[in-house]
C-alpha cells in the first residue's frame, strides 16, 4: 500500500503543496515588511514605554499564548483531518494527507499573522524603538517559518505520513 500511496502522487500535487506553503509564507512576510516600512518611516521616542494596556503589548501576549495553543491544536486537527480509519483508497488518502498539512499550516499562520499585526500596531503607535517587548512578535514568524521549512512537501514526506499514522 505504501508504493501505491507514492504513486498516488504526483509531481502536480507537490507543486500545488509547495505554492500553497509559500503563499501563506510570503503573505506573513509581506505583512511584516509593510509593518517595518511603518517602523522606519516613524519619528519615535526611544524614551516611550509601552504601557500594559496598549494594543501592542495585549496583541504581543495574545499572539504568544495562541502559538503556544496552536502547537497541540495543530497537532489534533492534522490527525483528525488524516481519517486515517475511512478510507484504503490511496488517492483519497493522499488528499487527506494534504488537507491535514494545509490545516495545520493554516493553524500556525494565524499566530504569525497575529504577531505581524501586533508589530504593525506598536510601529503606528511608536512602541517599537525602545520596547523590545513587541519584538517578541517575531517569534511566531520564526516557528511559522521554520514549520514551512521543516515540512515542505515532498514525496517522501507524504510517505513517511502515511507510514507513520496508517499503520
Amino acid at each position: 500500500m505504501k508504493e501505491q500511496v507514492k504513486q498516488a502522487v504526483d509531481h502536480n500535487i507537490i507543486l500545488g503543496l509547495r505554492v500553497i506553503f509559500f503563499s501563506f509564507l510570503l503573505g506573513v512576510y509581506a505583512f511584516l515588511l509593510i509593518s517595518l516600512f511603518v517602523y522606519f518611516g516613524q519619528k519615535s521616542d526611544p524614551d516611550v514605554v509601552v504601557p500594559l494596556t496598549s494594543n501592542a503589548y495585549m496583541i504581543t501576549l495574545l499572539a504568544l499564548g495562541y502559538m503556544v495553543v496552536a502547537i497541540p491544536l495543530s497537532g489534533v486537527l492534522f490527525k483528525k483531518f488524516l481519517k486515517t480509519d475511512r478510507n484504503t483508497d490511496p488517492h483519497v488518502i493522499v488528499a487527506n494527507i494534504r488537507a491535514a498539512m494545509l490545516v495545520r499550516l493554516a493553524v500556525f499562520e494565524g499566530a504569525a499573522l497575529l504577531a505581524a499585526t501586533g508589530i504593525l500596531i506598536g510601529s503606528l503607535d511608536g512602541y517599537l524603538i525602545g520596547n523590545p517587548i513587541v519584538w517578541l512578535n517575531l517569534v511566531p514568524i520564526f516557528y511559522f517559518t521554520l514549520h514551512i521549512i521543516m515540512n515542505l512537501p515532498t514525496q517522501s514526506r507524504i510517505a513517511y505520513i502515511y507510514e507513520s499514522n496508517f499503520y
